[in-house]
C-alpha cells in the first residue's frame, strides 16, 4: 500500500467508528409494571443507615468474645489500708528482737551519743579516704 492509500483507509475506519448511530427501537414497557418498580425504588428507607464508624463499633460490641469484664473505676473500689513497708538493717532488726524478748521500750535502752545518722555538712566529705595517695584524693 502506498502512503496515500493507507491514510484514506485509516480515515474511513475512523469516520465509521465515530459516526452517529441510530438507536435501537426500545420495546414498550407495561405501565402497571413501571408503576410497581418505581414504587419499590422510591420508597423511603425505614431504618437509618449507620455511618461506617458506628457500624464497626456496634458490630464489635455484638461479638461475644470481645466483651471486656467490668473493672471497677476509681472511687468504686473498696478502700483498703496497706501497712507501711519497713526496711530494717540487720543491726536494727537484732535490736528490735532483743527489745521484744526482754519487753523493754526505747526509753529503757541507752543510745550511744555517737550512734545515729551523721549530719551532712556541705563543705565536708561524706566519707573518709584511707590509704589514698594525695594525687588521687579529691
Amino acid at each position: 500500500m502506498i502512503n496515500n492509500e493507507l491514510h484514506a483507509h485509516v480515515r474511513k475506519e475512523v469516520t465509521n467508528q465515530f459516526a452517529p448511530r441510530k438507536s435501537e427501537l426500545k420495546q414498550p414497557i407495561d405501565p402497571a409494571r413501571k408503576k410497581f418498580f418505581l414504587g419499590i425504588m422510591c420508597q423511603p428507607s425505614e431504618k437509618e443507615t449507620l455511618s461506617d464508624y458506628d457500624h464497626s463499633i456496634t458490630k464489635s460490641y455484638e461479638k461475644k468474645g470481645n466483651r471486656r469484664p467490668n473493672i471497677p473505676k476509681l472511687g468504686e473500689q473498696p478502700q483498703r489500708s496497706i501497712p507501711p513497708l519497713k526496711v530494717l538493717s540487720k543491726e536494727y532488726e537484732a535490736t528490735t528482737d532483743f527489745m521484744v524478748e526482754t519487753k523493754l521500750t526505747k526509753v529503757h535502752i541507752p543510745i550511744h551519743p555517737g550512734a545515729g545518722i551523721k549530719e551532712f555538712v556541705l563543705t565536708s566529705s561524706c566519707f573518709r579516704c584511707y590509704n589514698v595517695p594525695a594525687w588521687q584524693a579529691v
